[in-house]
C-alpha cells in the first residue's frame, strides 16, 4: 500500500514465554507503530496482543495476569524445566492445553459461585462430548453433575 510502512517480527514461539513476550513488547515500543496485525496461529496472535499492549500501556510484566480466566499462560510461560512430550526439546514448555488442564477445576472451584447453573450446563456438556467419544471417558463426571 502506497504511503504506509511495515515492520516485521518473526521471533515469535511456540506456546510464548515471559522472555519471548517481553522481547516482542521492546521491538514494539522501539518500532512505535501506529497498528498491529498478526499472521499465524494462536502463538502469533497472542504474541502481537501482548506486544501491542506493553508497547500502548506499559506495566509490570506480570500486572496484566488475570488468574480466574484460566491461569494457562502464567503457568506456561514461567516454567524452565518441563518437558512434554512431543514438543521441542530445547524449549521447556507446558503445553498451552495441559496448563489449562492443570488449573481449570481451581479456576472453576473459584468461579462457580457467580453462576452455578453455567457451570453445572458447562459440566452436562463436557459429559455428553466425553459419551460421544466412548466409553472410557464417560467415566469421568464432574463433582457438580447429578448421576
Amino acid at each position: 500500500m502506497a504511503g504506509v510502512d511495515a515492520a516485521g517480527y518473526a521471533d515469535v514461539h511456540v506456546e510464548p514465554t515471559d522472555v519471548s513476550f517481553k522481547e516482542a513488547a521492546r521491538v514494539a515500543r522501539e518500532i512505535a507503530a501506529d497498528g498491529y496485525a498478526s499472521l499465524g496461529g494462536g502463538s502469533t496472535m497472542d504474541t502481537c496482543k501482548t506486544a501491542n499492549l506493553y508497547a500502548t500501556y506499559p506495566a509490570g510484566f506480570l500486572d496484566y495476569v488475570n488468574a480466574p480466566h484460566g491461569m494457562a499462560y502464567a503457568v506456561a510461560g514461567l516454567v524452565r524445566e518441563f518437558k512434554s512430550g512431543g514438543y521441542p526439546d530445547e524449549e521447556p514448555m507446558v503445553p498451552h492445553g495441559m496448563s489449562v488442564i492443570v488449573n481449570a477445576p481451581l479456576v472453576f472451584r473459584y468461579t462457580a459461585e457467580s453462576n452455578t447453573q453455567r457451570h453445572i450446563e458447562a459440566a452436562q456438556w463436557l459429559v455428553e462430548a466425553a459419551q460421544w467419544l466412548g466409553a472410557r471417558w464417560a467415566t469421568v463426571r464432574p463433582r457438580a453433575m447429578p448421576a
